[in-house]
């Protein structure tokens, strides 16, 4: 009998430790980034414990669209602090780039009484969306539509390009900048906002960020220089402005696109068949 209960209690003493390794003191398979408690989460999707493409992180739009339209993400966006912060006359014609949801585009619109803003963006969905958004509206100053994600095409007459939270994304930023400048005019603008390098509450990782520097460097050897420098205006991102302030005038440049009728926020295609060169945009007023 005695050597029965020694048996037992060696037993016990085994599977204790055995689950004792597997429960709540061991270490978990990967390490996730939680929000500070003293800001608003980010909520990328790098970080909520799965792997994910860097360039296509979200599996449809409408998880990407959800994430953009969280209330909370205004808190660190602070869009009207950076509308102020542009310092704009009403008259300026504005192409948002990878315009998402159109936190940025609407309000542009309802800033530019004399100007005009083009939301453009590479996902189906995503200009659906701020079609379907904007439609009660009844911005009459304001264009969505799809571009080519590699070479966008600016709207015409754009004065200000302006890239919020895009330049992570693009495979080739220094290509892809100084594309957009030579669709500028001179003395046109460029606004880029992205995260900034080291440690944030969440958000992509630092190998997925373009320093600063960085972009500093692409915009100089694309022929604009530095005209403002916001470091400290937002929580999270940095906030650079340049202007062109040489070269030629903006040339008709990126791939084939269909030639467009558009009746206010609509567009409706002409054509099957991409064309070599720019489309020619007939802009019909809405008469309701």
């Amino acid at each position: 009998m005695k050597i029965l209960i020694q048996l037992a209690i060696l037993t016990f003493l085994l599977t204790g430790c055995k689950k004792g390794e597997e429960g709540p003191s061991a270490k978990p398979p990967h390490k996730t980034q939680h929000a500070s408690p003293h800001g608003p989460s980010i909520d990328s999707p790098f970080h909520n414990g799965m792997e994910v493409d860097r360039y296509t992180p979200f599996r449809t739009a409408k998880e990407y669209i959800n994430l953009l339209e969280k209330p909370k993400r205004l808190i660190w966006k602070k869009p009207d602090l950076v509308i102020r912060t542009m310092a704009l006359k009403g008259d300026e014609v504005i192409t948002d780039l990878g315009a998402g949801a159109g936190s940025f585009a609407l309000r542009f619109a309802k800033v530019l009484t004399r100007g005009h803003v083009y939301a453009l963006d590479v996902l189906p969905g995503m200009v659906a969306y701020m079609k379907k958004k904007s439609g009660p509206l009844h911005l009459d100053n304001l264009t969505i539509r799809l571009t080519d994600a590699t070479k966008p095409t600016l709207g015409p007459k754009t004065t200000i390009a302006f890239v919020n939270n895009v330049i992570h994304f693009v495979r080739k930023p220094g290509e892809w900048i100084a594309h957009i400048a030579s669709q500028l005019p001179r003395d046109g603008k460029l606004v880029i906002i992205d995260f900034k390098m080291g440690p944030l509450p969440a958000g992509p990782p630092d190998s997925h960020k373009v320093d600063p520097n960085k972009v500093k460097v692409f915009a100089k050897a694309a022929g604009l220089s530095l005209a403002q420098e916001q470091l400290t205006l937002l929580p999270y991102q940095y906030m650079l402005v340049f202007r062109k302030t040489s070269g030629k005038e903006p040339q008709a440049s990126g791939p084939g696109v269909l030639p467009q009728v558009l009746v206010g926020n609509g567009v409706l295609q002409l054509e099957k068949a991409p064309l070599k060169k720019e489309p020619e945009l007939v802009v019909i007023k809405d008469r309701k």
